[in-house]
């Protein structure tokens, strides 16, 4: 299940982001955390799912609901508006925030 749906209090921090999970009798929640720069990375100026460290080239990074957004740095130096749904990688098992390639 997407983490958004089983999850409260979602913010970023940074680059890591933060939730309070539900565990999986439904009843009590988790408070969970999951760097996203060991599991997202920049390429081009796009995000990128299973690379790393993509805070080190963007900035104006914000969490809007599931989505992520930045501007990413290209190798030329532009910046480009990049944005990505966290729910498609990331997922809450038992009150933890996973992220599943």
């Amino acid at each position: 299940m997407s983490f958004s749906a089983s999850s409260k209090d979602i913010h970023l921090e940074g680059a890591t982001l933060f939730a309070d999970c539900a565990k999986a009798d439904g009843e009590e929640f988790s408070s969970s955390q999951l760097d996203l720069d060991n599991i997202i990375g920049n390429i081009d100026g796009n995000f990128q799912w299973g690379e790393s460290s993509f805070s080190q080239s963007a900035q104006n990074i914000r969490l809007e609901g599931s989505t992520l957004y930045a501007e990413l740095q290209t190798p030329s130096g532009d910046w480009l508006d990049a944005s990505v749904n966290l729910d498609e990688h990331i997922g809450n098992m038992d009150g933890e925030l996973t992220y599943e390639p």
